[in-house]
């Protein structure tokens, strides 16, 4: 089983300005949560959703989840670690800390 790998705010936002297509951003947060607002290019899909959705999900790209906090994307990412898919980021801190360091949202 592959193993995710946590990433800070900071870090992934420098990659993400760097290459944005390289990431498929999936934010697990339910619809309501998502639409006041979230990270830029992200795709909602809730965690109560996210088993069904793997299918979906492209093998060949890295893959980085979002929550609120970093807790319900971390069982995202282990939903996918044991799907086999190989590079994963759950982004700790979530879309809270995001705008704590005044990042770009979209509403």
């Amino acid at each position: 089983m592959n193993k995710h790998t946590n990433i800070e705010v900071r870090t992934f936002h420098q990659m993400q300005r760097h290459n944005p297509s390289k990431h498929l951003l999936l934010d697990v947060r339910e619809p309501e949560e998502y639409i006041m607002g979230h990270i830029p290019g992200s795709v909602n899909v809730p965690l109560s959703d996210f088993t069904a959705y793997i299918p979906k999900i492209p093998c060949d790209q890295q893959v980085v989840v979002v929550c609120g906090q970093g807790i319900r994307s971390g069982i995202a990412a282990r939903y996918l670690d044991e799907a086999g898919y190989d590079v994963v980021y759950n982004l700790i801190g979530g879309v809270s800390e995001w705008m704590q360091r005044g990042l770009d949202i979209e509403i």
